[in-house]
């Protein structure tokens, strides 16, 4: 929530001078990103925290932040960034932001976090907010994916934003102000989409600790033992556990389902490529059979388990 995302008002060496090409400030960009492409592809993630943050020029870079969204519901979060208005004077402190709001990355048991950051500029809290992130993160025990999308960074923060998104495991992209297209965001969201998906199915296919043998099982097996004639129910810690696996073998066979949409809709959408375009035909084309390859080894895996083979 910088300056540089407004009009820079009263600053007249830069007033106006970070507009879109329609006039419009890059808040606009933000907001729109968010609503069209981010939020409708998140549909599988549980909670969704919105932070818009920035440094006060007028309090002696005091850190300003304001929470917009906590919650579970897509549809408000998009109501929430649409009321956003158009940022005053400020900076933009990452590396503040990040230790601020680190707490929300602390893993739970079944959980994993996932850091989206949208920005215009270089941090202007530390030089080096790429390397202190990760050093952070490391001291502090945290894993969390961290995925940024630079609205017309310039190479120094171009450089850092890639560092931090590469070695913390997720993507980062650049758009150009001038140049908004929706490719690269949806190259971005299929790595996550595809990443949440195979995380849900790890969980649905670890190994559960299988607590003590309930007693009434125990004494439903001895009554069978002595009277072998008789034709007893299964007992419920039997029912209840098939009852469990059929639900969990239910919801992989749907997530993988969704996995493989998640393919043919990432191929239909390469097809729609400029024919003029011939660096990004390469590069999708590459893309394509990297997409092969992780699915057809990602259902390899998965069925080689739930068939002990």
């Amino acid at each position: 929530y910088s300056g540089s995302m407004g009009y820079m008002k009263g600053v007249p060496e830069y007033e106006n001078k970070t507009l879109l090409p329609d006039g419009s400030p890059r808040i606009e960009l933000v907001k729109k990103i968010l609503v069209e492409d981010i939020l409708p592809a998140i549909q599988h993630f549980s909670f969704i925290n919105i932070i818009r943050f920035s440094s006060s020029t007028y309090r002696y870079n005091e850190f300003v932040s304001r929470y917009l969204y906590s919650g579970s519901s897509t549809n408000e979060a998009i109501e929430k960034i649409k009321e956003i208005k158009v940022p005053p004077i400020g900076g933009t402190p990452i590396y503040t932001a990040f230790k601020r709001f680190s707490n929300f990355l602390q893993n739970g048991v079944l959980s994993k976090k996932i850091m989206f950051i949208i920005t215009d500029g270089d941090s202007n809290d530390v030089k080096d907010f790429d390397d202190k992130i990760l050093d952070f993160m490391k001291s502090s025990n945290l894993e969390c994916p961290i995925y940024i999308i630079g609205i017309d960074q310039d190479e120094s923060a171009e450089l850092k934003s890639k560092n931090l998104c590469n070695k913390s495991g997720g993507k980062y992209v650049n758009l150009r102000a001038i140049n908004y297209d929706k490719r690269y965001i949806e190259s971005m969201l299929f790595e996550l989409k595809s990443n949440i998906i195979s995380s849900s199915l790890s969980v649905i296919s670890e190994p559960k600790i299988e607590n003590d043998t309930d007693s009434s099982s125990e004494d439903q097996n001895s009554f069978q033992e002595r009277n072998p004639d008789i034709s007893l129910p299964p007992p419920d810690d039997y029912i209840k556990k098939l009852e469990k696996t059929i639900g969990d073998n239910t919801n992989a066979i749907s997530l993988i389902g969704k996995q493989l949409e998640l393919v043919v809709n990432q191929i239909s959408n390469l097809k729609r490529i400029d024919q003029n375009d011939e660096v990004e035909i390469l590069e999708n084309y590459e893309l394509n059979l990297k997409i092969g390859r992780q699915s057809e080894s990602y259902v390899n895996d998965y069925l080689k388990k739930i068939l002990d083979l």
